[in-house]
């Protein structure tokens, strides 16, 4: 399930904050299923191009799984920052990080999207459990 986030923005005094870009809109994403059914996990690290007004321009990966790092782009690109000091006239770049995890524990269904400031999200899911399609052709 795709959730749509929209964040309110606090005033603070520049320099109190780790990162100066601040996300303020963003949709939640899924566990890539391809990933999920072959039990990858892992970090994936992205270099997003943002535009002077916060848009997210480009993704790239820098580092991670291929499969897990394609959907992070994907998931970056719905990305939407403010530049909390107005510090930059023009383009910005930010190092970005995702964590995908598989819990094993019973119970959970549903993908948890996290963020975690400065630039991190957290994506975890409960593993697939496949069974062959039963036989009786």
């Amino acid at each position: 399930m795709m959730i749509k986030t929209t964040f309110g923005v606090v005033l603070l005094t520049c320099g109190t904050l780790a990162a100066e870009w601040l996300p303020v809109q963003f949709d939640s994403m899924d566990y890539p299923l391809l990933a999920a059914q072959a039990g990858i996990e892992g970090t994936v690290r992205l270099k997003l191009r943002l535009t002077a007004d916060g848009r997210v321009e480009r993704a790239d990966l820098i580092s991670g799984n291929a499969i897990l790092g394609q959907a992070a782009e994907i998931n970056a690109l719905s990305w939407k920052f403010i530049d909390l000091c107005a510090s930059t006239s023009g383009p910005a770049a930010v190092a970005f990080t995702y964590r995908f995890r598989l819990d094993k524990k019973p119970g959970r269904t549903a993908t948890q999207f996290r963020y975690e400031h400065p630039y991190m999200v957290t994506v975890t899911s409960q593993p697939p459990h496949w069974m062959p399609a039963s036989g009786g052709h």
